[in-house]
């Protein structure tokens, strides 16, 4: 639970990051959705941000319909050097997930998911 709700923009800013039960729910099941994107990779996964409360969510100028706020959505720090691989490698596997967005400029690919996975849109984009 500590990397889910670990905010440094909270802690900057002075804002409650706790999760309440059904967002620590989702966090857990998206903690069993990332392993899998972990044993994809074949490494740790470094975490910039995972769950935002609302109030830490509109800080970081984050969409108001952002899945970080119900815990269902996390941004992870690529490799360097093999950042637009590890992209591609999740983009063409058979894993599945809402939203797969990568930023080259930043190093770090978001990713998103859904309770229910038959209304996961595969959707991906790069910004």
């Amino acid at each position: 639970m500590g990397e889910a709700v670990d905010s440094a923009s909270a802690k900057k800013y002075g804002i409650d990051n706790t999760p309440s039960k059904q967002q620590a729910a989702n966090i857990r099941y998206t903690a069993v959705r990332l392993d899998k994107v972990r044993r994809l990779l074949g490494r740790p996964i470094q975490v910039s941000s995972w769950y935002r409360s609302s109030r830490v969510n509109k800080r970081v100028g984050g969409s108001d319909s952002s899945a970080h706020q119900s815990g269902l959505a996390v941004d992870i720090i690529l490799k360097k050097g093999s950042a637009k691989k590890e992209f591609q490698k999740i983009m063409k596997s058979s894993l599945s997930y809402d939203q797969l967005i990568y930023y080259p400029k930043r190093g770090h690919l978001h990713i998103g998911f859904r309770k229910n996975m038959k209304k996961e849109r595969q959707q991906v984009m790069i910004k």
